[in-house]
């Protein structure tokens, strides 16, 4: 309610997010007390990796939209590439457990991309997408379907600028949107590397929010949207959201830009080892795409 109050209009959920229901509550609220009116709004959600196999894949989407309290979604993501058994169980460090763990083929993929394509020709999205996948598998996905991903939706931010997929993205008239903008701060320690380096402290971009007397998340939201890149961003805190909304304000001269191009690492802080098989690397579930850590 905070940030529909505040100005926003893009709400991006998804069932794994375990919030749907409150996000539906606030909405419903919200537009009941004329706060916004629900064409105004754009929801995004997300199917989760359990619900892949064709037949649960529209009571997957059904139950997200009962929890909204909506009767159509605008976009509707496959949250990963990979899919889970149903009542999918974790092991105590996070990690989806081996035995409830298919993982990924092309064929798979088609197979829950032509189910959520039936949800557009249904009524029940406006929209489908996709989320966390590499160029591979998402040439892939375009060469094997009828219908292309409207958006794909994946973590981008100055340490991993995403220049290959985003090319790739506008190739295929695909809108390519960013998350963890900030570079996943609050992330849980057992989702970090070990030696991943934090983006907020980093120096060059204190001293370009210095010189805009802006905060350093201001600088990263407003890097992407002068580059035109729709972006999702995450805070509880009023003055937070408030500050992620003015930062499209703050204007990065071609220097910031450039010197903010500079700090690329092209590697990624979001690693989804949670749904690793056992035997496998990195550079395998990634496709060698943002895992050279030796660049660090």
């Amino acid at each position: 309610t905070e940030a529909l109050r505040a100005g926003y209009r893009l709400i991006d959920c998804a069932h794994a997010y375990k919030n749907e229901s409150e996000i539906g509550e606030a909405l419903s609220s919200s537009i009941k007390q004329g706060v916004v009116k629900r064409e105004d709004v754009f929801v995004t959600s997300k199917l989760w990796l359990e619900s892949f196999a064709p037949g649960d894949v529209s009571p997957a989407c059904e139950h997200t939209l009962k929890n909204l309290k909506l009767d159509v979604l605008d976009l509707y993501l496959m949250h990963w590439p990979i899919r889970c058994s149903k009542n999918m169980k974790r092991l105590s460090c996070g990690s989806v457990h081996p035995d409830h763990l298919i993982g990924y083929s092309p064929e798979m993929t088609l197979e829950t991309w032509q189910e959520m394509e039936n949800l557009v020709r249904r009524g029940l999205v406006k929209a489908i997408g996709v989320s966390n996948f590499t160029s591979r598998k998402l040439k892939r996905l375009i060469a094997d379907s009828s219908t292309k991903p409207a958006v794909h939706q994946a973590e981008c931010h100055p340490h991993f600028q995403q220049h290959t997929m985003r090319d790739l993205c506008q190739e295929e008239g695909i809108q390519f949107q960013s998350y963890s903008t900030l570079g996943a701060p609050g992330r849980p320690q057992r989702y970090r590397e070990a030696d991943a380096v934090d983006l907020l402290p980093d120096e060059l971009l204190q001293r370009i929010a210095g010189k805009h007397n802006c905060t350093v998340p201001q600088v990263c939201i407003s890097w992407q949207y002068q580059q035109g890149i729709p972006l999702v961003t995450k805070s509880t805190n009023p003055a937070h959201i408030q500050q992620n909304l003015t930062a499209r304000k703050i204007a990065l001269t071609s220097d910031d830009y450039n010197a903010i191009k500079g700090l690329d690492r092209n590697i990624r802080l979001v690693y989804g080892r949670f749904l690793f098989d056992p035997s496998q690397t990195p550079e395998e579930f990634w496709d060698g795409e943002g895992v050279d850590r030796r660049r660090n």
